[in-house]
């Protein structure tokens, strides 16, 4: 008796399948279709973003070895074009060249190239590196309000680049000879756990040779 009551139940089961995927046979079909769709998608954005890749740096290696043989005009054009792109490794690399080759003398365009460089979607130790190389670039021309505008996403987050930023900080005011304020910042560095033993001999040596009564 209940081996037959076994059979039927798994019967019954089995019908019960069936008539499942006979009625809702278009719309497993669908999302069938949309799945595969969706995974032919991704390898194709993949793919793209690869070749868009290696043309970034096909063309960026190529300005580097042969820089000698372009224009100033065809190299500045040409890395803001890389710039542009957004690319993770390739347009800060674009930026640093033009940088240390003094190719833009503009203070307002090499800040919004920076600007670009800094909006894109990356980890918040990359960004932070960039921002604060944005806030040494600007060292001797940026107010303290900018300054600290600049820096704020930097000394106010849990980064390596946090003491960076704070000691960066902690120069310009003893630059103005606002030595309050720098000694304020020198001091929030000591204060950082796991400071780096450079940064932290370096701030030591600050404060005895500037702050010492």
């Amino acid at each position: 008796m209940d081996e037959d009551i076994s059979i039927i139940n798994q019967n019954t089961r089995n019908e019960n399948i069936k008539n499942f995927f006979k009625k809702n046979f278009k719309k497993l079909l669908f999302i069938i279709f949309i799945f595969f769709l969706i995974l032919i998608s991704f390898f194709i954005y993949e793919s793209l973003k690869k070749n868009k890749r290696y043309t970034l740096a096909k063309k960026y290696n190529d300005i580097i070895i042969n820089n000698k043989n372009y224009s100033s005009p065809y190299i500045i054009e040409n890395l803001k074009f890389i710039i542009d792109k957004k690319d993770k490794v390739y347009s800060p690399l674009a930026l640093y060249y033009l940088l240390d080759n003094n190719y833009i003398n503009s203070q307002n365009d090499i800040n919004l190239l920076f600007d670009k460089i800094i909006s894109i979607k990356q980890s918040d130790e990359k960004k932070h590196l960039i921002i604060f190389k944005k806030a040494l670039f600007n060292l001797d021309k940026f107010t303290e309000n900018q300054m600290l505008e600049t820096l704020n996403p930097v000394i106010n987050a849990d980064t390596v680049w946090k003491a960076h930023g704070l000691f960066l900080m902690a120069e310009f005011y003893l630059d103005k000879n606002e030595l309050i304020k720098s000694k304020e910042f020198f001091t929030k560095v000591s204060e950082i756990e796991n400071l780096n033993q450079s940064i932290k001999q370096d701030v030591q040596k600050k404060l005895s040779r500037e702050f010492s009564e």
